[in-house]
């Protein structure tokens, strides 16, 4: 994905002047080569305050956007005025309106009138039968009255054509040509039916098919977009409470202004997915999803094998059918495309249907949350290629946990034989035979019903004094176990000497 630093509007402009320019022999001048240089273009600036603001307001010709969730302003301005800016303590960051591309292949898209159900060698219905629903089990989750349903999803794209198999509750144009959120490429509407097209016995079904669908089309007819418009669309999707962001787009640019609203979309809990990108399996991901803010997701075929077109690297965090997937396309009709853009949307669903089980749970606990349904793929644990690994709907299950352990509750045996052996004043002496119980332990021995002491499962005979001359006394014997069960008891009464 390349840079674009002037818009073709710019371009076409000073080709109409020169033009001008010759056909009226000289009659208009020609612009310097220093005015040409300074040509207007189209900035974000990031700023600190509201000094900054003024200042990029007051050097500006234009001003596009003021955004509402992060400090910073679209501008139209001239390369020179910027680059004073730059030199303002006030200003943050100064960049130029960069180009975007839908992560898919174009040229690889097969349009389809209907959509041929796939034999699975079980009996299910004809729009469940697509391969990427199956190996997600997602029908799993709808078993258990898990659709996404009540969860908002913003699929930030191309926009989302009308179709039979979607059902878009509102949406945003950011771009500059219409103001309609209407699909005029196919990639966003493509990207909506693997999030939640419609289970309703016909077409195909998404993996969250009661999700409330968002269209924010950020991208134009081509595939192409402009930072601008992106920033435009990822404000609309947190001012509107979006739970759940898909960006199936990308760039190999970094942009302080794009990671700021990112960063922005994280805190106010939204959970941001992206496409890693189509440039090739050891080539790097591309932004958004290489921010730590985002899930990453690269793309797997039927056979779970990493898609040769899928760019990986550390950032991924799970991978996600992205080959031969047929979904929602253009005039009522479905498509076959390849592509990390594929992929994110199976994973954005996926959200959607843990934000339905577990409505409390937070944006990172979410996150966390889809690593109990990864199938590890590749190398042990977290790899480059499939992150976490695949994800599967089966019900999770609970620890096991080891039966609780029986509790001992019975007594042991009591002891036998008990004698008085001997008596004088103040002291009496005991013997006795302990039971053979193998849990035996103790003997706790009473007098008068208070508790004098114990003697261990070894001892057989005791001597008790401080004894009161003349005096009448009952003395009772309780065996203990291991666990502090105590038996009954055995008793003796006896007196002291006159």
């Amino acid at each position: 994905m390349k840079e674009l630093y002037n818009k073709g509007k710019s371009q076409k402009i000073i080709a109409t002047a020169l033009t001008l320019g010759f056909a009226m022999n000289m009659l208009v001048p020609f612009a310097s080569a220093e005015e040409l240089i300074d040509t207007e273009k189209e900035y974000v600036v990031v700023y600190k305050n509201n000094s900054g603001k003024d200042a990029v307001i007051r050097g500006s010709k234009k001003v596009k956007t003021q955004f509402k969730s992060i400090n910073a302003v679209a501008v139209k301005a001239s390369p020179n005025a910027m680059k004073a800016l730059e030199k303002n303590p006030n200003i943050a960051s100064v960049e130029e309106n960069i180009k975007f591309s839908l992560v898919n292949n174009k040229n690889a898209v097969q349009v389809l009138n209907k959509v041929e159900a796939k034999s699975t060698g079980t009996t299910i219905p004809a729009e469940e039968s697509q391969w990427d629903i199956q190996a997600m089990k997602v029908s799993n989750a709808w078993n258990e009255g898990l659709t996404g349903k009540g969860v908002k999803v913003a699929v930030v794209d191309s926009g989302v054509a009308n179709h039979p198999d979607l059902l878009i509750k509102g949406g945003v144009s950011t771009v500059d040509y219409t103001t309609s959120f209407n699909d005029d490429n196919g990639h966003g509407t493509h990207v909506a039916g693997s999030i939640g097209a419609k289970r309703d016995g016909r077409g195909l079904v998404g993996v969250a098919p009661d999700a409330d669908l968002y269209a924010v089309k950020v991208m134009d007819q081509d595939g192409s977009g402009y930072l601008i418009d992106i920033l435009e669309g990822l404000d609309w999707s947190i001012v509107n409470k979006m739970d759940v962001v898909n960006m199936s787009l990308g760039t190999s640019a970094d942009s302080k202004a794009f990671h700021d609203m990112v960063a922005k979309a994280q805190i106010n809990g939204i959970v941001l997915i992206a496409a890693n990108g189509n440039d090739g399996v050891g080539t790097p991901v591309n932004f958004p999803a290489k921010y730590n803010e985002v899930i990453a997701v690269s793309a797997v075929d039927q056979s779970l094998q990493i898609g040769s077109f899928s760019s990986t690297g550390v950032e991924t965090e799970f991978s996600s059918p992205g080959v031969a997937i047929v979904s929602t396309y253009l005039n009522g009709s479905y498509a076959r495309l390849d592509g990390t853009s594929m992929a994110s949307p199976h994973v954005a669903g996926f959200v959607a249907l843990l934000k339905q089980k577990n409505p409390t749970m937070t944006n990172a606990q979410l996150r966390a949350e889809l690593q109990k349904y990864a199938t590890d793929l590749g190398d042990a644990g977290r790899d480059s290629l499939f992150g976490y690994g695949f994800l599967t709907y089966e019900s999770v299950k609970a620890p096991t946990v080891p039966p609780a352990p029986v509790v001992d509750t019975t007594a042991p045996a009591v002891v036998n034989n008990v004698k008085l052996t001997a008596t004088t004043y103040t002291s009496a002496s005991f013997s006795w035979t302990n039971p053979t119980d193998a849990d035996f332990a103790k003997t706790n021995i009473y007098l008068n019903g208070r508790l004098l002491g114990s003697v261990d499962k070894g001892t057989q005979a005791v001597n008790v004094t401080g004894l009161t001359r003349n005096t009448s006394y009952t003395v009772m014997f309780k065996t203990v176990d291991i666990t502090g069960n105590e038996s009954a008891g055995v008793s003796l009464k006896f007196t002291t000497k006159r």
